[in-house]
Parts: structure tokens; sequence; C-alpha cells
């Protein structure tokens, strides 16, 4: 749970250094590379003398030494889209009678369907004992 959380958290960290942009300087001597610095916010450019050969650095001289400094940051095209809501958005038709069929059934078949108990048959009339409430027990 822990290694997800830290994992969670750095991918964030990571997200949000890319988005807002970093600035990677890369610092060449003599035609090959030397130094390489991370900077997140902002980059001021390092005056004084190169560290490996000692030439000073300065804009007078046409010097050995080659700082390139690039950015790396999601551009417009790399990032999503914001939401879009259109308002004038076709309305859809309601249909007049959405459950006719509902409302109407029809019949499943011409036969009278019955229920499969052992009741009395159908359309039989009743007998004159049952008329005349007679009983015998």
């Amino acid at each position: 749970m822990l290694l997800k959380k830290i994992f969670a958290i750095s991918l964030a960290v990571l997200y949000l250094l890319v988005s807002s942009g970093i600035l990677v300087e890369i610092h060449h001597c003599m035609g090959r590379f030397s130094d390489a610095s991370v900077h997140v916010f902002s980059h001021s450019p390092k005056e004084g003398e190169c560290g490996k050969c000692g030439m000073p650095k300065s804009e007078e001289f046409s010097h050995c030494c080659k700082d390139e400094i690039k950015l790396v940051k999601v551009d417009d095209e790399q990032k999503a889209g914001g939401v879009y809501y259109q308002i004038d958005a076709p309305v859809a038709l309601v249909n007049p009678q959405p459950w006719a069929s509902w409302t109407s059934p029809e019949p499943l078949s011409e036969k009278e369907q019955l229920p499969p108990v052992h009741g009395p048959p159908p359309d039989q009339p009743a007998s004159f004992q049952s008329f005349y409430c007679i009983f015998r027990i």
C-alpha cells in the first residue's frame, strides 16, 4: 500500500514538473560533453570561468566552451483538450405513443389458454344441484 502511494506521488510530481517546464543546461567544453544541470523554475546564466579548462566565460571572447539550454515541457498540442459544451444541441423528437403495445396488448392466440390445474371443464352450465343447493352428504 505504501509503495502504491509513493508511486502515485512520484508520478504526480513528475507530471507537475513536465507540465510547468524543466530547464536542462548542458555544458560542452572543447567540443565534448562536460556537465549537465536541471533547473525547475528559473535559470541565470553562469558567469566566471569554466571548471574544466579554466577559460573565462564572457561574450567578448570566443571561447571553447558552449552552453546549451533546453526546455522540456508539454506542448499545447499534447495537452488534453478542454471540455466543450454545445448549448444549441438538437432536441430529440418524442414518440407520440411510446408504449402503444402495453396499452392495448394483442392476444397471443385465438385459443383460450387454461392453467394446468384440475378444475371444471370450461363452458359447461352448472348442474341443478348447485342451483337449488341440494348437496348429499
